[in-house]
């Protein structure tokens, strides 16, 4: 299987109590509440760097799959995205970022394009999922 890339950036401090409530994610840290309150794929960004087609079905052709995080934190906090091809990992990232959220994408490798089959990426804090997000990329 060919080997994917992917650049992302993202939060997360020192975990004392997680909540999952109305498919938010809670957790609270030394520094406050962080708040993870959606993950979802989609085709592309806009000029302002906002989602455009939000979608869990991708075609083969599709140059880059975005992923964005949105995330809620009194300060920056490290968060993590662990991509995975069927169930091998393809990419395993993190970064530290301030509130409002992240996005992070997924190429495949220069001429080559996303072999069919299913797709994830795990959003994590320190190194727990906390958020699975499923995908497909159909031919």
């Amino acid at each position: 299987m060919p080997t994917h890339k992917l650049a992302l950036a993202i939060i997360v401090p020192p975990l004392l109590f997680v909540s999952l409530a109305c498919g938010q994610i809670q957790v609270s840290s030394n520094a406050g509440t962080i708040t993870i309150s959606d993950a979802y794929t989609t085709t592309g960004l806009d000029e302002g760097g906002q989602p455009l087609d939000p979608t869990a079905v991708f075609d083969t052709n599709q140059d880059t799959i975005y992923l964005i995080v949105l995330v809620d934190s009194p300060s920056p906090v490290r968060v993590g995205v662990r991509w995975f091809f069927e169930d091998e990992l393809i990419s395993d990232q993190s970064s530290t970022v301030q509130g409002g959220g992240g996005w992070w994408w997924l190429t495949p490798p220069p001429g080559e394009a996303f072999q069919p089959g299913d797709y994830r990426a795990e959003v994590y804090l320190v190194e727990d999922a906390i958020r699975t997000v499923n995908f497909t990329v159909a031919p």
